[in-house]
């Protein structure tokens, strides 16, 4: 995952889709956490767009999620049997969207009031009649439970006072007996049902809250061909506000919110037009012709619902509450543009723009903005004289950062589509067999004014992701290689009507892809989930079948393994590319991944069981000569709840005794659906049955989760325990340590707010009665005053994006005209002032740098004034094709003037130039006196030895084991090596050293790591006593026995020889009250 300015963007390997992803910091509430508010944008769902489906863009714009993305949908057909254009009842189904995860829902008890994710995380879903204030059948709502507690309600309905507008409704027809709302057996019957219950409330296992609340778009059609009434019904929702950090359901508790506000996307994209109406041409990509407004009967010529949007997003404000006020902390702005209809572009929305506004204080400063380009692609690739509709459509190709930095997509297709392709037809059959398909298109049955019958439609891949910095011509490039077939799926999602013979629409894209960049290369080989999958299978003569295929995938060393649906887009092996004994392309690095999975709950009725997923080993082989490999494996099994219960390291698989093992038991709240609070973890020597503990530590929990005791094992016998108590919201109060010490925490509001607000004040209290008191500005929950309990202030100023202005250290006053240090910043040049006050000269004299980023962010220069007024004291930092560094400078002048990038070019007189191997590790360090190398320092990589050579020639070879640890350091004594070496325990800790001469080290310790013992050829042998705080109390010694004690806070306050209380005053230490 590659990070940006504003956003971040990700290829996903085997699909070949880009997506990018741009966040809205949201404050950090009084109490519990803030949600996480983010779009994303993805080519794939550009490229999923047909006259088969909805294509319309999302409030958001074309390819992007919507700010409401967090939902659960059932699906309804068309009532083709009963020959209306109503919907009908299509069998109790649903699917989800939450946390990133989207998937089908599966009934797992006869009631069908618990449900399962296909690929299950470990929720427990659940779905009862406790909505409330809806029309929806059944008052039906949902219930998620996640793995740590937290409770995520779809379709609530309300909170005190105000509606959610979270579920949204549509009349369903039941056409069969048995069906919902079917009056008697043989009759046609109907009612509302929910066809989509978005997220309303999320509560932590602490009672914290986030609400969402959304404003339904309703609409009008005429019921069973205009023999029935006018009904209405909901085509779509907006998110309008997220309101969090609040208390049982009270509004009056929230103390931070999200606010969207949406526009009626009309021509005008920037400025809000009135609602659209039925007919209205002035809404591009809004069927208006579908909308009707009156439910008088006769009125409406619409028989069936249409969902559609009319609205779309302008901006999203964030604010927090202070003293029971909301003040504004963050502003962004969303601009548009329509499709350019001149290239044959279809009228959808796409986003063109975001800005960050600066809000805070009154201000209202625009942040330069994150800016969108877009390339044409063709999503019809049967387009010809006969079907002339190729539903061109934009995709990002470029993202401009407010850096200005540049990330620029292509796109092509590695196995293209010509406007005539089908695959071949059997002739036996007479059918295509889509089955076989190995193209970059997949086919969908289209009925439209223009062509009824089967459209074919292109896949793009992306082929290259450049990122150029802006400030020099040297670009990062990653390449995608896309080395086998595609492969597509049977859509067993959507209901088909005859379309059988071309169901194959999933895209499961390519298993073997090589991604490039710069010098380093990785192929990777990655499961699709085509086992199971169908396949036209020849009955004899003319007959045929849906049959089921078997397909495995194939590892670097010949391995099988089924490529099982559940598997789908995980990855099997990545392999990294290099040179090795001269060769290049040579395979260096190989990691290989298996995988548990378990059925769980299997029901019929369904084409695939619900599966959990989870990495069961990992084999990493290190190539010690082309083709020849040495092996290291670390292995993960789980309990019944599905949470990692023992990691076995085993190290060198070729050499014994460096095995340990991780052992993990859970403190489970079955009834909570608690599972992920780890009870007790110890680490092992040898297998994960062995009782040689190396460390162990335990927790305890209350029933919110909270860690309120936590023990550290120091001895067979002994244990070192920190106990801390929690508010009601989940922040620690008191925390009371080994030796009874304590720390206490207070929080205060603003005067007249809720105590679930944002503090302003914090005073924590130590057990001397120390206090460190700290204001924070609200908006940003950032210090604004830090004072030490010898009343030393440290304040601090913001600008209205959250970032540090001034800051005032103890030695001026809070507030003062003259801060300690200020701070100015210059985009989209790129520069950061910072002032520093210093003590030499009144009036007062600041001295000034300068940091200049690139357009991604990177740290370039450091600028400072000269003694020369027409030059600039600087250094520069430059980076590499990988983006890794590469050029370091030392301080030298250029002419310039300061704040402003000035190249250096060759004319740098000192620098230091680091160059890496295809896996990015040094390998030579070099540095220039001028435009030429004076010395260099080179590395060469082994299996297991790192070897260094000096600019003098010295050698100095590291020798590693299969846990990493460094046990041996080689120096070349002219011909000969002469070695030091180290030993370690299994928890890495150093147990002894030896010396070239064969003098030895050793160490010993507790099961906390604290060493208690060691034997040393020169210092001589010593053993240590501690307390339970972890502080050395005690040290005999050849010499002698030395004494240390200790006040509450961990300072010394003597140190005696012989006897701890009365024996010789070695040293002591006093302090004042402060």
């Amino acid at each position: 995952l590659f990070r940006s300015i504003a956003g971040s963007w990700q290829v996903a390997p085997g699909s070949g889709s880009f997506s990018y992803s741009y966040p809205i910091d949201v404050p950090k509430p009084g109490m519990g956490s803030a949600p996480s508010v983010a779009i994303g944008y993805s080519s794939a769902a550009v490229d999923g767009l047909t006259l088969a489906g909805n294509t319309q863009a999302s409030p958001v714009g074309l390819g992007w999620s919507d700010f409401a993305n967090a939902y659960i949908e059932r699906r309804y057909e068309q009532c083709y049997k009963v020959h209306l254009s109503d919907l009908c009842w299509q069998g109790d189904n649903a699917v989800i969207s939450l946390g990133g995860m989207f998937g089908p829902l599966v009934a797992v008890n006869a009631e069908r009031t618990q449900w399962k994710l296909l690929s299950d995380p470990g929720w427990l879903i659940e779905r009862g009649d406790f909505a409330k204030y809806t029309n929806i059948y059944g008052n039906q709502a949902w219930k998620v439970t996640g793995p740590d507690g937290t409770v995520y309600i779809f379709g609530g309905g309300h909170m005190p006072g105000r509606q959610t507008g979270s579920v949204l409704g549509v009349p369903v027809l039941a056409d069969d007996d048995g069906e919902p709302c079917r009056p008697a057996p043989g009759k046609l019957g109907g009612c509302e049902q929910g066809w989509r219950w978005y997220l309303d409330r999320i509560i932590d296992p602490d009672g914290n809250e986030t609400a969402f609340l959304y404003e339904r778009e309703t609409n009008i059609y005429s019921a069973v061909l205009g023999i029935g009434d006018n009904v209405r019904y909901d085509r779509g929702a907006v998110l309008k506000e997220i309101i969090y950090g609040g208390r049982n359901w009270d509004p009056a508790t929230y103390s931070a919110r999200v606010l969207f506000d949406t526009y009626h996307r009309c021509y005008y994209l920037t400025t809000n037009c009135p609602p659209a109406t039925k007919d209205h041409g002035g809404f591009p990509d809004a069927p208006t012709d579908l909308i009707c407004e009156s439910l008088t009967k006769g009125t409406c010529s619409v028989h069936s619902p249409a969902f559609f949007t009319t609205r779309f997003y302008k901006f999203a404000r964030t604010e927090v509450k202070v003293g029971g006020v909301w003040k504004p902390a963050a502003k962004y702005e969303f601009s548009h543009a329509w499709g350019d209809s001149s290239q044959g572009v279809s009228d959808k929305m796409r986003i063109t723009a975001i800005q960050r506004i600066g809000v805070a204080f009154g201000k209202q400063t625009r942040f330069p903005a994150t800016q969108f380009g877009y390339k044409i692609l063709d999503n019809r690739s049967d387009h010809d004289s006969n079907i002339p509709k190729a539903m061109r459509h934009m995709r990002i190709n470029s993202v401009t950062n407010p850096y200005g930095g540049v990330t620029s997509v292509t796109y092509f297709q590695n196995r293209g589509c010509a406007p005539s392709y089908k695959p071949p037809t059997d002739p036996d059959i007479s059918v295509v067999r889509w089955d076989q398909n190995v193209r970059d298109c997949f086919p969908q049955e289209v009925k439209d004014n223009d062509f009824t019958g089967t459209g074919i439609y292109n896949k793009w891949l992306v082929k290259e992701v450049s990122e150029s910095d802006a400030v020099t011509a040297q670009a990062i490039k990653t390449t995608y290689a896309y080395l086998d077939d595609p492969a597509w799926a049977y859509d067993f999602s959507a209901i088909q009507r005859d379309q059988a013979a071309i169901g194959w629409s999933s895209w499961r894209g390519y298993g073997r892809v090589e991604v490039r960049t710069g010098t380093s290369a990785t192929r990777m080989t990655i499961f699709r989930g085509w086992d199971r999958d169908h396949f036209i299978e020849k009955t004899g003569g003319t007959g045929w079948t849906l049959g089921d295929r078997h397909w495995s995938v194939t590892a670097d060393d010949g391995t099988s393994f089924v490529d099982d649906p559940a598997l789908a887009g995980l990855t099997l092996e990545e392999i990294q590319l290099g040179t090795l004994d001269g060769a290049g392309g040579t395979k260096l690095l190989r990691r290989t991944h298996r995988y548990e999975t378990r059925v769980i709950n299997p029901l019929p009725g369904y084409r695939f069981p619900v599966q959990w997923v989870g990495l069961a080993s990992t084999t990493e082989s290190v190539a010690t000569a082309p083709g020849v490999w040495r092996h290291r494996r670390s292995q993960t099994t789980y309990n019944t709840h599905f949470q990692p219960t023992t990691t076995l390291e085993e190290g060198w698989l070729d050499v014994s005794g460096d095995e340990r093992c991780s052992i993990t038991t859970y403190a489970d709240d079955e009834a909570r659906n608690m599972f992920v609070y780890p009870a007790v973890n110890k680490k092992v020597a040898g297998s994960c049955a062995s009782t040689n503990v190396l460390t162990e530590s335990q927790t305890s929990y209350d029933t919110r989760g909270k860690p309120t005791v936590q023990r550290t094992r120091i001895d067979d016998s002994t244990w070192a325990q920190t106990t801390t108590e929690f508010d009601v919201g989940g922040r620690p109060v008191k925390v009371t340590g080994p030796l009874g010490e304590t720390v206490t925490t207070v929080y205060t509001v603003a005067t007249g707010g809720a105590s679930s607000e944002i503090p302003v004040r914090t005073v924590t209290t130590n057990a001397l009665g120390h206090q460190q008191i700290t204001t924070y500005q609200p908006e940003f929950r950032t210090p604004t005053r830090q004072e030490d309990a010898n009343g030393n202030i440290v304040a601090y100023e913001y600008d209205e994006f959250g970032r540090t202005k001034s800051v005032w250290l103890p030695t001026e006053a809070p507030g003062s005209a003259n801060p300690s240090w200020r701070f100015s910043y210059d985009l989209p040049n790129k520069a950061t002032r910072t002032q520093r006050l210093t003590a030499c000269c009144s009036p007062v004299v600041y001295e000034d740098t300068w940091v200049i980023n690139d357009g991604l962010g990177r740290e370039r220069q450091v600028q400072g004034r000269s003694t020369d007024a027409t030059k600039v004291l600087m250094y520069e930092t430059t980076y590499d094709d990988r983006g890794m560094m590469r050029d370091q400078t030392v301080e030298q002048a250029f002419t310039g003037t300061p704040g402003k990038y000035i190249a250096g070019g060759s004319s740098w007189l000192n620098r230091t130039r680091h160059s890496y191997d295809e896996l990015g590790r040094e390998i030579v360090n070099e540095w220039f006196r001028g435009a030429a190398p004076a010395r260099s320092t080179s590395t060469v990589y082994g299996s297991d030895t790192v070897t260094v050579t000096g600019p003098d020639g010295r050698r100095v070879r590291e020798r590693v084991d299969g846990l990493g640890r460094t046990v041996a350091v080689e120096e070349a004594d002219g011909a000969a090596w002469v070695t030091s070496s180290y030993s370690y325990d299994l928890a890495d800790r150093l147990i002894g050293a030896t010396d070239p001469a064969g003098n030895k080290i050793s160490y010993s310790y507790n099961m906390a790591g604290w060493r208690i013992g060691q034997t040393d050829p020169n210092r001589g042998n010593a053993l240590f006593g501690y307390d339970l705080a972890g502080q050395q109390t005690a040290m005999w010694t050849e010499s002698g026995l030395i004494y240390t004690s200790f006040d509450v806070l961990g300072r010394p306050l003597q140190r005696r020889a012989d006897n701890a209380t009365t024996g010789p005053l070695l040293a002591s230490w006093q302090y004042d009250t402060a």
